[in-house]
């Protein structure tokens, strides 16, 4: 029995490869689209498996949590102090293993080389606990002892497997040789495995070993991550109830810097991935509409094609073939369609791979990761089969279930199946409408949103402006005197050469998310502890700083040279500080204390100026006070300058060998380049989205064609007599595009209601912009409508041109 079905189903298989040898065309457009749709599909898959789906590389990623602290009314997160750490690290009892690490990059990393061959990297400080809590071990040498894991005097650490080859040349004699980091010798130990990649952008790592004791009880700077994995059957919501209960106690007994402090707990994956997951779950449902949307065209091209062979499916029912078997005929056309239209896909989907790729410029985690895994591979056999369903089924009832003696007596025309059909191939047209106006619409919204972004002002005028990162080895250069004095001559020597507007210094650029929180007393009003003080960002900055950024000075005066070189207590604040610190007040004058360090001078407030967008453009300009530059080993170097990147660059680097080769260079930006990439997660989600409204509006337009098309030959006969009978040819053509119009109109409307439901989704993507906002809804229609017309004037076109006298001999 089995043999013989088996038997049956090659030979419905070779049946409908002789029926599609037979109209290539027809079988060359359903592979087409069939694989433009599951190509899609596919390609979106796979970003989504990389990025979402795919475990952390990690034992039992599942299990592992992020440990990180906030204050209430503060949405920014931060690490925790060491003393914390140490606290929830032994006190609690729901995980199995906790690890901790302070990721210190941007500014911060550490100067690897000496003089000459000097170079920033980014490492990490890591609990001796780090790596065998992610299952990693050196690919050679050793890790750290448990002697190199307590704060005191460890000078040694633990390279990536790029770093070790990028710079000691992959020599495995490397290892147990001493390398300069800031000036200090330090000995490799080891070279961790190629695929280790964690924290991210990490060059070397170190352990608690290089810390110096006094962190030891340290409880005001938040720079330690924690990691735990949660035992066997513990749950988030009960770690985080432990945790949480475990921090009220620290309050009580550390009010001064645990007070106002919470902790939170985030599974490591989401912590991984961001804030992406709803924005790839719209597009893996964009692209599910395109899909459906081709599978739609292919659908009515086989139900065209079903009711030009009701004679052959007739004769072969006469012939005694039973209505599963004439199903089981069309589904094997189909399968054969799908088959040949995924093969097709895969070559596409790998393709749209790199372009996604390229189109999200790093801006989603683990993206570059996507690739044929075993997971893509079975959503594509999934595709296949679900795609020979949904084409599949319409034609083959449609065929199954002719009555095959009226369809001999009544020919090619007007049968009951026909006109079935015909109703079919009408939704399916209004469905593509319908979903087209859906994408277009999702599409716009993002269109509009964008360019509201990008209409934002970063507060500072980002043309010719070129920035380089300065890092001075803090072993030649441990005081803040001689910090600056290095700065005030380069300065100095730039703003001497020719072609040079402008140069200043800062700690931290705009734009690039790196934040520097602290607590702010106001002199005058009730002085509060580091734990419940108010925070604010700090920025270190020259003298010229707000000129050579065009930054608005809105009260006030800037800071004077001598207050520069003297390290005077003077500070400028943003507007968002004064309106939120001073609302309705005049803040100059005004003197701001540390909580940190209250045996220090106040700062007296001389300035105030615009705000800047620190964090991104679409978030609001937090609290800033500026202060002359006197603490940080790296600084940005801010020149303004019509000579061009190239040639700031390499002035910059020549005047700094020229006062000291073992100083680095590195991080070098333009700041238009800077805005640029800060929106490239938001034109990354536009770019994907309107090519696929863009595929989807072209399908559509297609399917509206196609069945206008079929409907116009299949009435030649009755178009011919209405001409014969004095009807006129512009008549005919209004019939036509009625006739298209009626299915455009239902299915914008439909379309249009399922989008004021359906975008809602959207709205934590959009900025400025309502999720059913009416201009872009107008817009989409519109378009549509215009698209619409003009498919369904064609074949109107060509049904005016139907000779009445040929068509009426032909019958």
């Amino acid at each position: 029995m089995q043999a013989s079905w088996l038997a049956d189903f090659v030979a419905d298989l070779r049946h409908g490869a002789r029926q599609l040898l037979r109209h290539p065309l027809v079988a060359l457009v359903c592979t087409l689209t069939l694989a433009l749709g599951i190509g899609a599909n596919a390609a979106m898959f796979s970003a989504l498996d990389a990025v979402l789906l795919r475990p952390l590389p990690f034992p039992h990623p599942d299990r592992l949590v992020l440990v990180s602290e906030y204050k209430p009314g503060n949405v920014a997160k931060t690490g925790s102090p060491f003393a914390r750490y140490q606290a929830r690290a032994a006190e609690n009892t729901v995980f199995e293993q906790t690890a901790a690490y302070w990721h210190v990059s941007g500014g911060d990393g550490v100067v690897f080389g000496s003089s000459g061959s000097a170079e920033r990297l980014q490492f990490s400080i890591v609990s001796n606990s780090f790596f065998a809590m992610l299952g990693v071990q050196p690919q050679m040498g050793r890790g750290f002892t448990e002697a190199e894991g307590r704060p005191g005097n460890a000078k040694v650490f633990l390279a990536s497997d790029a770093l070790w080859h990028r710079l000691m040349g992959g020599n495995p004699r490397a290892v147990g040789q001493s390398f300069n980091l800031d000036g200090e010798p330090y000995t490799l130990i080891g070279v961790l495995p190629p695929a280790f990649e964690f924290p991210r952008q990490c060059d070397l790592w170190l352990p608690f070993g290089s810390l110096v004791p006094s962190y030891a009880q340290e409880r005001l700077s938040h720079q330690f991550w924690m990691l735990g994995r949660l035992r066997r059957g513990a749950t988030l919501a009960q770690a985080q109830a432990e945790l949480g209960t475990l921090q009220q106690r620290m309050a009580r007994d550390y009010p001064a810097t645990d007070g106002e402090w919470r902790v939170r707990l985030t599974p490591l994956l989401d912590e991984y991935v961001g804030d992406v997951r709803r924005m790839l779950w719209v597009l893996f449902a964009a692209v599910g509409f395109i899909l459906l949307i081709a599978c739609s065209n292919v659908t009515n091209l086989l139900l065209a094609r079903a009711v030009a062979r009701e004679k052959e499916f007739a004769v072969r029912a006469a012939l005694g073939a039973s209505r599963g078997r004439l199903l089981r005929q069309t589904l094997a056309e189909t399968l054969l369609l799908a088959a040949a239209g995924t093969a097709l896909a895969l070559a596409f989907a790998a393709a749209g791979m790199r372009v996604i790729v390229a189109l999200s410029a790093g801006s989603i985690p683990r993206l570059e990761d996507s690739g044929g895994s075993t997971a893509v591979f079975a959503f594509a056999i999934a595709l296949v089969l679900a795609t020979t369903l949904l084409v599949g089924a319409a034609p083959g009832l449609q065929a199954s279930g002719i009555a095959f003696t009226e369809a001999l007596q009544a020919g090619q025309r007007g049968g009951t199946s026909s006109r079935h059909s015909s109703r079919l191939r009408s939704l399916l047209v209004i469905s593509e409408v319908a979903l087209t106006v859906l994408l277009l619409s999702g599409a716009g919204l993002m269109l509009r949103s964008f360019r509201q972004l990008r209409a934002v002002d970063p507060g500072f005028r980002t043309d010719q402006l070129t920035s380089v990162r300065v890092a001075l080895p803090e072993a030649q250069y441990p005081k803040t005197e001689q910090r600056a004095a290095f700065l005030r001559e380069l300065l100095q020597r730039l703003q001497a050469a020719p072609g040079i507007a402008m140069a200043a210094v800062v700690d931290r650029l705009p734009l690039t998310g790196e934040n520097n929180w602290g607590g702010v007393n106001i002199v005058g009003r009730p002085l509060l502890d580091s734990g419940h003080a108010p925070s604010a960002e700090s920025r270190e900055i020259s003298a010229d700083y707000f000129r050579t950024m065009e930054i608005p000075l809105l009260r006030g005066r800037e800071f004077t040279e001598a207050e520069v070189t003297k390290a005077r207590p003077v500070t400028i604040i943003n507007r968002a500080m004064a309106e939120q610190f001073w609302p309705g007040g005049d803040p100059l004058g005004q003197r701001i204390a540390s909580p940190y360090h209250p045996e220090r001078t106040p700062r007296e407030i001389v300035g105030v100026v615009g705000d800047v967008k620190d964090f991104g453009l679409d978030a609001q300009s937090p609290p800033v006070m500026y202060s002359p530059y006197s603490y940080w080993t790296s600084m940005h170097v801010v020149v303004r300058s019509g000579l061009g990147e190239q040639a700031v660059v390499n002035l910059v680097r020549r005047e700094v060998a020229a006062m000291d080769r073992g100083v680095a260079l590195y991080d070098i930006h333009r700041l238009n380049e800077l805005v640029h990439d800060s929106v490239a997660r938001q034109r990354f989600e536009l770019w994907l989205l309107a090519a696929f409204a863009g595929v989807a509006l072209a399908l559509a337009a297609v399917g509206i064609y196609g069945v206008l098309a079929f409907s116009v030959s299949r009435r030649t006969h009755e178009i011919g007599v209405r001409l014969a009978l004095g009807g006129s040819p512009r008549g005919v053509l209004g019939l036509v595009v009625r006739q298209g119009m009626r299915l455009v109109a239902i299915g914008l409307a439909a379309g249009i209601v399922a989008a004021v439901l359906l975008t809602r989704t959207l709205q934590s993507l959009l900025f400025r912009v309502g999720a059913s906002d009416p201009l872009t809804l107008a817009c989409v229609a519109g378009l549509l409508a215009v698209v619409g017309a003009v498919a369904c004037w064609v074949p109107a076109r060509r049904a005016m041109q139907v000779d009445p006298m040929v068509t009426l001999r032909s019958e």
